[in-house]
């Protein structure tokens, strides 16, 4: 395709405005939901079965996939901002096909080389002196990551660029549509990894083979549909010009090497940085970025904890459906909610609900069977009586075994002492109080989560400039990242179950945090806070009072000062 074919594409002959149920599936908006669902649905299952993939290679020892993931977090870090000015200098359909084909690439060559090792892992090991083992590791590393990497290009690409052009200015429409995006995510996150858990019980082996084949063959269907999107709306073709800061001729005529190519990296890098904190969404944006800090979601560090308080597999699973439903709701919610209330009261009032739900979490550290204990006070304590029963024990067994009686007495004398000891109160009794209000705060919570989330992206969408939009994409994926890898810190410092309360407790107060910075950019929008009914008649109580008899003029006071508000909370 040429860029003459990309720059002015042919309008398509189809009524865009048909609201027959047949013309509905003609759509730009079912085409790009249908391209969202084959992207998605690989997506999930990609992230799913690589983490499974490299554990089961290497099963003895989970370094190697605490490398990819903290690989994978640093490069969207680094890259973040280089990646939204990369999809803002280029045109919208080469940017989305290149992700596309560089993203898919990467996963067909990771599921081959995950398929060669698993077919040969004996060989793998042992050539080389174990060197084609580290190679191995290095290889799906790299390809992982880098599929990770233009994921996150093509997100931005067509969720972030297309979805407002295609919207054209109709911001109820483009709230529609990012509802109905996101909600395909979610979906997907729910559903996908159960298709890929299925094959991989049966095979591992086939189910590489199926995730390359599915990639292969989706990267068509997925391009096609982007591309009928792309004809269909002609403003995709039209991209404003992203200025480019002027050189003087000294810098002009310098040889271009290694390190100018460096150099000018680093000022792309830290120009995004500068652009995202100068920009009036700041504030929203580190607002969705502290929610990132958390424990209070369903991974692999909460599960783990859900797992020591005697919450079993098929329970955990239960819950996190649960969780993918509640936060359908949020996405199902947002449109209506954005009507009725406004943009900005939707951010906030899905805050309220995510502080109000979190802190059943914080509740639940002091509830019965919680094991936080910071101090480790009462681990010392139930170690010491364990051991005092196990000791008495072991003494009544050397006695029994040293008094010359028959076997049957020495047996009936055994079991009835140590039936006195009650054996049972050694082994660990769960209670189930505190773990049951903790996950009951953390699926509630997710309603509220959504919300925001689908907030400030259509923040970014709508306040940001066309020609700034891809890297101030990029800055918030790489703060999201940032804050995520933080919370691994965290957990790395204070690994106990007993210190995992300390976890919770600052989870809630980044959330508080994200609710403060996300109150001052909504008090810049709409120069208030408190609900409007309830702002209006203050100020005009105050307005009674200060005219005080002059009430000739009060109701003209009273109607200017209304007209004043009711303008103030329209826009």
């Amino acid at each position: 395709m040429t860029d003459n074919e990309e720059t002015a594409p042919l309008l398509e002959t189809e009524n865009l405005a048909n609201s027959t149920f047949c013309g509905k599936f003609k759509t730009p908006h079912f085409k790009m939901y249908c391209s969202h669902a084959l992207s998605a649905w690989g997506d999930r299952m990609w992230t799913f079965a690589v983490g499974l993939y490299l554990i089961q290679l290497y099963p003895s020892s989970l370094r190697v996939t605490a490398i990819f993931g903290l690989a994978a977090s640093l490069s969207v870090i680094i890259l973040g901002s280089s990646i939204g000015n990369w999809v803002d200098h280029n045109p919208r359909l080469k940017s989305a096909r290149n992700s596309l084909i560089v993203q898919n690439s990467m996963i067909i060559f990771c599921a081959v080389g995950l398929c060669l090792i698993l077919l040969f892992p004996d060989f793998v090991k042992s050539t080389w002196q174990g060197w084609l083992d580290v190679m191995a590791q290095i290889y799906v590393i790299l390809t992982a990551v880098l599929a990770q990497v233009a994921s996150v290009a093509n997100t931005i690409c067509v969720e972030k660029d297309w979805v407002p052009v295609i919207a054209a200015g109709d911001n109820q429409l483009l709230t529609e549509m990012n509802a109905m995006m996101r909600r395909i995510d979610l979906i997907a996150k729910l559903l996908a990894p159960l298709l890929v858990g299925q094959i991989m019980t049966l095979s591992s082996i086939i189910a590489a083979i199926f995730l390359a084949g599915w990639n292969l063959i989706g990267v068509f269907f997925e391009y096609w549909l982007l591309w009928r999107v792309y004809k269909s709306v002609p403003q995709l073709a039209v991209k404003a010009p992203v200025e480019v800061p002027a050189t003087n001729s000294v810098e002009h005529h310098q040889p271009s090497g290694c390190c100018s190519s460096v150099r000018k990296h680093f000022l792309e890098l830290f120009g995004g940085w500068k652009i995202y904190f100068s920009h009036e969404v700041c504030p929203a944006g580190l607002g969705l970025a502290f929610l990132f800090m958390t424990v209070l979601g369903f991974d692999s560090i909460t599960i783990g904890y859900c797992y020591t308080q005697g919450v079993s597999e098929a329970v955990m699973g239960g819950m996190t459906g649960l969780a993918g439903f509640t936060g359908v709701i949020g996405t199902i919610a947002y449109p209506a909610m954005r009507k009725r209330v406004g943009l900005e009261r939707t951010g906030l009032l899905g805050l309220f609900s995510q502080i109000c739900c979190a802190s059943l979490c914080v509740v639940s550290i002091w509830l019965p069977g919680s094991p936080f204990d910071p101090l480790f006070t009462k681990n010392a304590t139930t170690v010491t009586e364990n051991v005092t029963k196990l000791y008495e024990i072991e003494t009544s067994t050397s006695y029994l075994n040293s008094t010359l009686v028959d076997e049957s007495s020495t047996q009936d004398d055994f079991t009835t002492h140590t039936q006195s000891l009650d054996i049972s109160s050694i082994s660990k009794n769960y209670v189930y109080t505190s773990v049951i209000v903790f996950l009951a705060g953390m699926i509630a919570a997710r309603t509220g989560l959504w919300l925001l989330d689908m907030t400030v992206n259509q923040f970014l969408q709508e306040l940001v400039e066309e020609k700034e939009r891809g890297v101030v994409s990029g800055v918030q994926y790489s703060l999201n990242m940032t804050m995520d890898l933080a919370k691994f810190l965290l957990v790395i410092a204070i690994p106990w179950t007993e210190t995992f309360g300390i976890l919770i407790i600052l989870s809630f107060a980044f959330t508080c945090g994200a609710w403060v910075s996300y109150a001052i950019f909504s008090n810049r929008r709409r120069g208030h806070l408190l609900p409007y009914g309830v702002l209006k008649v203050c100020n005009l109580q105050t307005l009674d009072s200060s005219l005080g008899g002059q009430n000739l003029k009060l109701p003209e006071e009273k109607q200017e000062f209304s007209y004043y508000f009711n303008h103030l909370h329209n826009s």
